[in-house]
């Protein structure tokens, strides 16, 4: 410790040690907060009092040793053993004996005779009574002795013995020195000392504040902003607070604490108590309350807090200090502040968020509340409004202290709903396991039907269909405007939740409902549903790009408000709109960035709604390998109860269905009908299941049944939407005769570019260029290649690129016209025998290009297998190939 702006009281203390040697005894007395100097003062009178050649004697009081009888004055004998002075013995009970006092004094007396003799004793208030007494009668004696008794104690924490007081008042060699913190010159000075070369000017203003001048405390930052210094003299910059970000050491903290305890437990109990009050609310009132003392005692101790550097006024000068005295009062002592704090602060008025963080922190503490019911509402209240503040971490913690509160039934399973509502925006999977609770209420037939809605809409808005369905059993129907009536001739909670596309409205009205929510919708808990469905029925309308405008600041809200459950959604839907655009990369890209919100082995069903988009995006892009990656991940079964499961099939089906494996297509997508009719979902404006399994059959060259689920399709109500349309009427084509097909595939082109979906389009324009080819109009043929070419390429859909090139129009076709000149060149290599890998390397084309063109020739020329392509399809196709 350095002692600057110290020259006052040094000079004082050269005073005094002269007068000692000249046989005028003085009694020194240093005071002043902890950490400030007083120790240092004491060694520097003991070094000065070594220049004369006095005999000096040290002590020090701890409270450890406070019921040490005569332990402090044993210090003293023992630090100079050569000076003969006695041991004092043990007393017996009751106050000490005078004889041995006057032997004591005798000696000491003796030794200053021929020599000086400095006692230095540090925290006198910590010393034993015993001790204390042995003191007072050496300060009554001194009278002619070459003796300076140097004593230190800290303010607010003086020797409560007023005897000795008085005696040490009453001595006319008594010098009292107190030690006040240091200036911000003497600040700029330790600074410039203890500094690199580079220096700390710029930090000064903020260490002085921070420290409070306290040396102790100073040193302690300096320190720590050393230890943040790479030795390539770098610094890390100094935080708000002027002291260096440290990993690991945390000198200050230590420091702080140090000063606290040296200062008392009166003033301990007091720092912990405005701690645990907290800056804006701590007063010397409420801290008195709390503690259980006088208004006086905790003004003291807040008077010397403050001459420390701790405390400007009732506030902790450095930021973390409240939690290093909160950390270091313990759990135990902390939670009970915490718990008398609670209902304190809630008489006085304070804000309910306020009053249920201490709740919360007794609660972990281990600390129940004094009334549970009290504590309920108001963890209940503060919850709202932390929410409203968006703040829902914290509103998350005060439900679950809620429901930990609530013994009442009802109240309990209302709480947990909500909780469960408000955790699914931070953690899907917790969120859904908040759900478990009231289900095995609902199963167990106690769920109140004031709570069925709230459950359905949760377990709808979850994907949890299956479940959904339960709750909504449990109650009678009530329809809504949205709702229509299934096959069953009831309504369920799916139907109006992922059936976001009323059947009465048109494309153009639906659209322009969901923009209206969209720029109208605060994003909250209770809205979010309403958000995320507004965005599925732009999709669905044919309006992707709109969809795809509207999620990207949805996002970045949801990033903003560190709601991953949000952004997850948010982003699968984005991932979704670009699909139907064409965008196949950034659909791959944001269909990731879903998977990447939530940590890995996260269990949320919710999960595999980004993945049924990826592996569409992948299977379009031809990334088959990815594909088989992502596939070979096992999937629960409760999967296949949810929505998400019913996008997880499609997407498997498409796959398969791309690399020729029809028939595990086609159960893949005949699961999603069934699924979808149990849970009156049977719209293809959801799902078109129907013409992806009809798409399946005309593979397995089953035309019949496929033209059949083409036309219940079609006379669905979804069956008029562009974008069901153009799907359908494209596969429709090949069931029906070659003077139908040219109107359906113009008609399928029509649709699908209404309806915005880029993949559609491109295949109904190929197919159409064949059938062009075919009816000899070359011009119009080979433009509308091109064409397809080009969105396919813009897509980065490899696969259609190589099947457009491979069937450019002029090449010839084969069959009676019914093949492609590609086609042609693949049937006629595996009727010689050729295995699709020996055909694609003969023809440079990928397998999976060779298995989709002999899929469409099984389809075409309506057989199942290779040996029945017909024998005399040209040779020429293939010669030179």
């Amino acid at each position: 410790m350095m002692l600057l702006d110290r020259s006052s009281e040094l000079t004082q203390l050269e005073s005094a040690l002269v007068d000692c040697v000249a046989g005028r005894p003085r009694i020194l007395v240093v005071e002043g907060a902890a950490g400030c100097g007083k120790s240092e003062l004491l060694a520097t009178v003991a070094e000065q009092a070594a220049t004369v050649d006095a005999t000096v004697l040290r002590a020090a009081g701890s409270k450890a040793e406070r019921r040490l009888p005569l332990g402090v004055l044993r210090q003293l004998a023992g630090s100079a053993p050569h000076t003969g002075l006695p041991v004092p013995p043990s007393p017996p009970a009751g106050p000490p004996l005078m004889t041995p006092m006057g032997q004591f004094f005798a000696a000491l007396h003796r030794q200053s005779i021929g020599t000086p003799v400095v006692c230095c004793v540090d925290d006198l208030h910590h010393a034993d009574p015993a001790s204390l007494t042995y003191l007072k009668y050496v300060v009554h004696h001194a009278r002619s002795s070459r003796l300076l008794l140097a004593l230190s104690w800290p303010l607010g924490n003086e020797v409560q013995d007023s005897g000795f007081c008085t005696e040490l008042l009453r001595h006319r060699g008594f010098l009292r020195i107190r030690l006040e913190r240091l200036s911000r010159s003497a600040v700029t000075r330790v600074i410039a000392r203890t500094a690199k070369p580079a220096g700390h000017s710029a930090d000064v203003g903020n260490l002085y504040e921070t420290s409070g001048g306290n040396p102790l405390l100073l040193r302690a930052l300096l320190e720590d902003h050393r230890l943040a210094t790479p030795s390539d003299g770098r610094r890390e910059a100094p935080g708000a607070d002027g002291a260096a970000r440290v990993a690991g050491e945390d000198l200050f903290g230590k420091a702080l604490i140090a000063c606290l305890v040296r200062s008392g437990p009166p003033a301990l109990a007091v720092s912990a108590s405005l701690a645990v009050l907290g800056g804006d609310l701590a007063t010397a009132e409420l801290a008195a309350r709390l503690l259980g003392i006088t208004v006086a005692a905790v003004s003291r101790q807040i008077r010397a807090l403050n001459s420390a550097g701790i405390l400007d006024c009732y506030r902790f000068r450095h930021p973390a200090a409240e939690g290093l005295v909160l950390d270091a009062m313990g759990p135990s002592a902390r939670g009970w502040l915490h718990r008398r704090a609670a209902p304190l602060l809630h008489a006085y008025g304070a804000p309910a968020p306020t009053v249920a963080r201490h709740l919360l922190a007794s609660a972990r503490a281990g600390v129940p509340p004094l009334d549970a019911q009290w504590a309920f509402a108001v963890a209940h209240e503060a919850a709202g409004e932390l929410l409203a503040e968006n703040k829902a971490n914290e509103s998350v913690a005060l439900l679950e202290l809620a429901h930990g509160l609530c013994t009442d039934r009802e109240t309990r399973t209302a709480t947990k709903l909500r909780l469960a509502a408000v955790t699914w925006r931070l953690d899907p999977a917790a969120g859904e396991h908040h759900l478990s609770e009231p289900l095995e209420e609902l199963r167990a037939g106690r769920l109140p039907a004031t709570q069925l809605d709230a459950l359905a809409g949760q377990l709808t808005a979850q994907g949890r269909l299956a479940e959904a369905a339960e709750a909504a059993e449990a109650r009678e129907p009530v329809p809504r405007p949205e709702q229509r009536m299934t096959t069953t001739g009831r309504a369920t909670p799916g139907a109006w939740f992922w059936a976001a596309v009323p059947e009465e409205l048109d494309d153009r009205a639906a659209a322009s409902d969901a923009v209206r929510l969209l720029r109208s919708a605060v994003l909250t808990d209770a809205t979010a549903g309403s958000v995320a469905q507004a965005l599925w029925r732009l999709i669905r309308c044919g309006r992707p790009q709109q969809a795809v405008h509207w999620c990207r600041p949805l996002i970045e809200e949801a990033i903003r408000r560190e709601s991953p459950g949000w952004r997850l959604i948010f982003s699968t839907l984005l991932a979704e709109a670009l699909l139907l655009c064409g965008d196949l990369r950034d659909a791959e890209a944001y269909a990731l960035s879903a998977l990447r919100c939530l940590p890995e082995g996260d269990t949320s069903l919710l999960v595999w709604a980004p993945t049924a988009t990826l592996i569409r995006a992948r299977t379009a892009l031809g990334r088959y390998e990815a594909v088989d990656w992502q596939l070979g991940r096992p999937v629960p079964e409760a999967v296949f109860t949810t929505a998400y499961g019913l996008f997880y099939l499609r997407a498997r089906g498409q796959y398969l269905l791309a690399t020729g494996r029809n028939g595990p297509a086609l159960e893949d997508f005949l699961r999603v009908g069934s699924l979808m009719r149990r849970w009156a979902l049977d719209r293809p404006v959801l799902l078109p299941w129907r013409s992806d399994a009809a798409e399946a059959l005309l593979g397995l060259g089953e035309r019949d049944r496929a033209e059949l689920l083409l036309k219940q399709q079609l006379s669905t109500t979804d069956g008029r939407r562009p974008w069901v349309r153009g799907i359908t009427l494209w596969l429709r084509e090949a069931t029906c005769g070659p003077e139908r097909r040219l109107p359906l595939l113009e008609q399928a082109v029509a649709e699908s570019r209404t309806a915005g979906d880029q993949l559609a389009l491109v295949r109904a324009m190929t197919d159409l260029g064949k059938v062009l080819q075919a009816l000899c109009e070359s011009a119009r043929a080979g433009s509308m290649a091109k064409q397809a070419h080009t969105v396919a390429k813009r897509c980065g859909a490899e696969p259609l690129c190589q099947e457009i090139l491979s069937d450019r129009p002029g090449s010839g076709t084969a069959a009676d016209g019914m093949l492609s000149a590609s086609e042609s060149r693949v049937a006629v290599l595996a009727a010689q025998g050729c295995s699709n890998r020996q055909i694609a390397q003969r023809l440079h084309l990928t397998v999976s290009t060779v298995e989709q063109h002999l899929t469409r020739v099984y389809r075409k020329l309506d057989i199942t297998r290779r040996q029945d392509i017909p024998a005399d399809l040209p040779q020429s196709l293939v010669e030179g190939s």
